[in-house]
C-alpha cells in the first residue's frame, strides 16, 4: 500500500470533505494547494515507489493534523503548545505509527 493510499482510505472511511482534508494537512504543518491535494488523492500504480506522491514525513504531518482536528493541540505543563511527534523513520514503521495515531485521534482504547 502506498502512502497516499493510506490518506485516501482514511478520507473515505471517515467521510472527510476535500476542504477539510486540506485544513488537516495545514494543521499538521504542510500547506498544500488544491492541485497538490488532487495529486495526492489520485491512485498510484502498484509498481511505483511507496512515497512517490506522499513522503513518510508528509504522511505523518497529515496524521498529526488529524489528531489536532479531533483532540486539539497538545499542551505542555506550562500551557505552551508541544511540537508534534515524528516517529516514522523507516518504511516498516509506517503501519504501526498510522494505527497508533488513528487510535489517538479517534480516542479509541485498547479495551
Amino acid at each position: 500500500m502506498n502512502n497516499n493510499d493510506i490518506v485516501r482510505r482514511i478520507r473515505y472511511a471517515y467521510d472527510i470533505k476535500d476542504a477539510d482534508m486540506i485544513k488537516i494537512f495545514g494543521l499538521g504543518g504542510l500547506e498544500i494547494t488544491k492541485a497538490r491535494y488532487r495529486e495526492i488523492m489520485t491512485q498510484q500504480a502498484k509498481d511505483t515507489p511507496r512515497d512517490e506522491k506522499l513522503s513518510r514525513h508528509e504522511l505523518e504531518q497529515f496524521m498529526n493534523g488529524l489528531i489536532i482536528t479531533q483532540r486539539g493541540v497538545k499542551l505542555a505543563v506550562d500551557g505552551q503548545p508541544m511540537a508534534p511527534n515524528y516517529s516514522m523513520n523507516q518504511d516498516n514503521q509506517i503501519n504501526n505509527v498510522v494505527f497508533k495515531k488513528l487510535k489517538i485521534a479517534m480516542q479509541y482504547t485498547s479495551e
